[in-house]
């Protein structure tokens, strides 16, 4: 199992305080944004990326289609067979470690173009919600109860009717706070989120659509240490910080999103 006890999650005390011109400074070591040693420092509003931030329901797909019956459809264009035999620990651990975000990819047996779409597509189901709800959903309902923020956004890639009946009773009619569920690409959404907002990604290359959005710049990230697919081979991100960094201002945090090492 992947040991996630060495990441206290109860020291992420997130920071909803404005920072001054003055202190948007650059760190001359690294060349990111430096004010206080706090996650965010965008304050109006928070922007989530909904999947292995709030709720992991593609590892209860997983975990299902290493269990079904092979002769369904779906195993006549993607195989399995290699992860029938893990325990339902050493899955969680797989899905953490996993190299592509979308699990799909070399999987399939056959040339399917659209695997963004048909990933996204297959938890449209119920059973895969409410499961287990990840640490920082408590830090959403406290955003929600204290009105800190003027807004939180949820966001997926696909719109899943599903979760947009859950977040609706969840947030918005039992907490009653101010949470708008975006679905679609990352650049076609963005122009609606405030201008004024943390980003809060599971995946680490929306911070090169940020980029081309004109919208790193003063931006607060923040990105789970965890997930395997935002680094290569050699443990490094993905993507090159560092160079970002010499042509941007912007703060980037990591945080622990797991606080315990079970799998319920």
């Amino acid at each position: 199992m992947i040991d996630t006890s060495k990441f206290n999650y109860e020291n992420f005390t997130p920071s909803m305080r404005i920072v001054s011109e003055e202190e948007k400074v650059t760190n001359p070591a690294i060349g990111v944004l430096c004010s206080q040693d706090r996650p965010l420092s965008n304050s109006h509003s928070i922007f989530i990326e909904y999947y292995d931030i709030i709720e992991i329901p593609f590892f209860y797909l997983l975990y299902q289609l290493t269990h079904i019956d092979e002769s369904l459809p779906i195993f006549q264009d993607f195989y399995f067979h290699d992860l029938r035999s893990f325990s339902r620990e050493e899955l969680f651990e797989w899905y953490i470690k996993r190299d592509h975000r979308n699990f799909l990819e070399n999987r399939s047996m056959k040339n399917i173009t659209n695997l963004d779409t048909v990933f996204e597509k297959l938890v449209e189901d119920k059973n895969y919600f409410n499961i287990k709800l990840l640490p920082f959903h408590k830090v959403v309902s406290q955003f929600c109860q204290s009105k800190m923020i003027e807004h939180i956004y949820l966001w997926t890639r696909e719109e899943n009717l599903i979760l947009k009946n859950i977040i609706h009773q969840r947030y918005q009619e039992e907490l009653q706070s101010n949470v708008t569920y975006l679905h679609g690409s990352f650049s076609s959404i963005l122009p609606s989120v405030h201008p004024d907002s943390t980003f809060v990604f599971s995946d680490i290359r929306n911070i090169l659509e940020l980029e081309k959005n004109q919208r790193l710049d003063y931006t607060s990230i923040v990105i789970p240490l965890e997930y395997g697919y935002n680094y290569d081979k050699e443990k490094n991100f993905i993507i090159d910080i560092d160079e970002l960094t010499k042509k941007h201002i912007f703060k980037l945090n990591l945080f622990s999103v797991f606080e315990s090492k079970k799998i319920e």
